[in-house]
């Protein structure tokens, strides 16, 4: 669809307010997909750090439980199993 001026291609035809509405919300929502992350970058490390050392504490705790309650002759039995 050719437009005779600037001002037919702000408008087109009626529908210009539905049509850059559009293309400006789809543009907001990659934008903010975009940069979100970038702003928010050391604060998901962190939650990250803090979620690995939270597993690797429950994770040694739970092998620690596992000794006191095999107790530790039949810790060995356990690892091969």
């Amino acid at each position: 669809m050719a437009f005779s001026s600037f001002s037919d291609f702000i408008h087109m035809g009626g529908h210009g307010v539905y049509v850059w509405l559009s293309y400006s919300v789809g543009v907001a929502v990659l934008l903010y997909n975009l940069l979100w992350p970038r702003m928010h970058k050391s604060a998901i490390y962190k939650k990250l750090a803090q979620q690995f050392k939270r597993e690797s504490r429950n994770s040694r705790e739970n092998m620690n439980s596992k000794a006191v309650i095999d107790g530790p002759e039949n810790m060995n039995n356990a690892e091969s199993s």
